[in-house]
């Protein structure tokens, strides 16, 4: 849904008129086009269709994994002082030190691409005063901008009326130059971005100034507020590399009214697949721990991949049998195997196994001794 607003001497109401959010102001009988808070859900471009990548080195078990992420747009995004965020709807204030004059300015003579704040060539060492224009918010999002600000006055440097900006009072100094204080320089340009921003925050511009011999003047231009967070919300990364398998991804768009939209696809990687298998009569010997585990590996003489992939089915004398691992107690039987890509189940080979024990015993013999000719012997039998 869209939502009215209330500004000094005009009731505004938001309504959603040819599928946009429309401003009507009442008092005026004006139809003020803008976008602001729409019920219409984000759209979502260039959103992937689903893909498969399949692994072509046998020697390999994994591939690369990557796709061009989708964007978003909202039809309450703003580009430029339009809209909500038109000129007239900011206000200049002053606050710092109260006994000062209040000369700064605002021009927005260029807008909707940009408008110009001074500050006041009144400041005080002791107490900064600040020009500023300001605007509440009415949806939450993110603000971006450049801004460049030049001191106005011979030898005037920006160390002394710096630009700036606010959310609800609290100060952010514009700076990229990253100059220590009390070097100063006289001109500065930059970019601030993504700027989190929230319905009802007052946001303003601010140009502080703390001496009388100068001024500053700062200039805002592309200004865009993006009624809209997107990001990708579940899946694996682009670029990653991954295993056979398939893989669901999907991006999320929302909304400053909490309206969402999703783009979801799913990337499906397949394992190299042989012509044919071959595979080897085996007799598998118990480690010394009596234990041994069926591998494909093992088994399979053919270049085959993945090892992931295959599935190894057992029986003796028709009975299935269940695992492919093998203990003391099954020495000396004989299984038959049969082995299978599990994407291709006629892929497959067939053979037979023996499990042996081919580890001896150990005996634990005891050193050799030496006794008097008096004495009883003493020894232990070995053990096995």
């Amino acid at each position: 849904m869209c939502y009215s607003i209330f500004l000094a001497q005009s009731i505004l109401e938001a309504k959603v008129l040819n599928n946009s959010c429309t401003i009507i102001d009442y008092n005026l009988s004006v139809d003020l086009s803008s976008s602001i808070l729409s019920g219409a859900a984000p759209v979502i471009i260039e959103c992937p269709s689903d893909m498969t990548v399949s692994i072509a080195d046998p020697y390999e078990c994994n591939a690369l994994v990557s796709w061009i992420a989708p964007s978003a747009t909202d039809d309450c995004n703003v580009s430029s002082f339009s809209g909500p965020f038109v000129s007239t709807n900011w206000s200049l204030n002053y606050n710092g030190d109260p006994t000062l004059g209040d000369d700064g300015y605002f021009d927005d003579s260029g807008a909707p691409n940009n408008f110009e704040i001074t500050g006041t060539s009144n400041g005080t060492s002791t107490e900064n005063t600040n020009t500023n224009v300001c605007i509440t918010i009415g949806a939450t999002g993110t603000l971006s901008f450049d801004w460049s600000a030049v001191a106005n006055g011979g030898g005037a440097q920006l160390i002394n009326d710096e630009p700036a900006y606010t959310i609800n009072g609290t100060e952010t100094q514009l700076n990229v130059t990253g100059v220590p204080v009390g070097t100063g320089v006289m001109s500065e340009s930059g970019t601030a971005s993504d700027i989190a921003i929230s319905n009802g925050d007052v946001f303003c511009f601010r140009v502080k100034s703390n001496n009388t011999a100068a001024t500053t003047t700062m200039t805002v231009s592309n200004f865009a507020f993006q009624n809209l967070s997107f990001s990708q919300t579940s899946g694996i990364s682009s670029g990653s590399m991954q295993t056979p398998g398939n893989y669901p991804i999907i991006y999320t768009a929302t909304d400053g009214s909490g309206n969402t939209s999703e783009c979801s696809f799913n990337i499906t990687v397949n394992d190299f697949l042989p012509p044919s298998l071959s595979c080897q009569p085996l007799n598998i010997g118990l480690d010394q721990l009596c234990s041994a585990t069926l591998t494909p590996q093992a088994l399979l003489t053919s270049q085959y991949g993945c090892e992931d992939s295959y599935v190894i089915e057992l029986s003796q004398n028709g009975q299935e049998f269940q695992g492919t691992t093998f203990n003391a107690s099954h020495i000396g039987m004989n299984f038959d195997y049969r082995i299978y890509h599990n994407s291709n189940p006629n892929l497959v080979c067939e053979n037979t196994i023996l499990i042996e024990d081919k580890f001896a015993p150990v005996i634990d013999c005891p050193a050799d001794m030496t006794i008097a000719c008096t004495a009883l012997p003493s020894v232990l039998p070995p053990t096995v």
